[in-house]
């Protein structure tokens, strides 16, 4: 990597953040199979995944329904108080 000092001209091959320097056509070829393999390997991957059953999902959004609910109230019975006190100091 070359270091840029101010005052001198920017050539094509000199490196900004990776960018401004044309790749040979190994390191494109290299590119793409680095491409591929990611792809290959994250397909692997994606096959080992075992997604939640129906029971399981089904009690999974009945407790996350019911946590949203508290918090609206818990919310609401904060904003009631709140309200209030400021009434009571104004």
């Amino acid at each position: 990597m070359k270091r840029l000092i101010f005052g001198s001209s920017l050539k094509q091959n000199s490196v900004i953040g990776g960018k401004g320097r044309v790749k040979s056509k190994a390191e494109k070829v290299s590119g793409a199979v680095e491409g591929q393999s990611y792809f290959s390997k994250s397909v692997e991957e994606l096959k080992k995944v075992t997604f939640p059953g129906r029971q399981e999902t089904i009690q999974t959004s009945i407790w996350t329904v019911l946590f949203v609910l508290l918090f609206a109230i818990v919310l609401s019975l904060l904003d009631v108080i709140f309200k209030y006190v400021m009434f009571w100091l104004v």
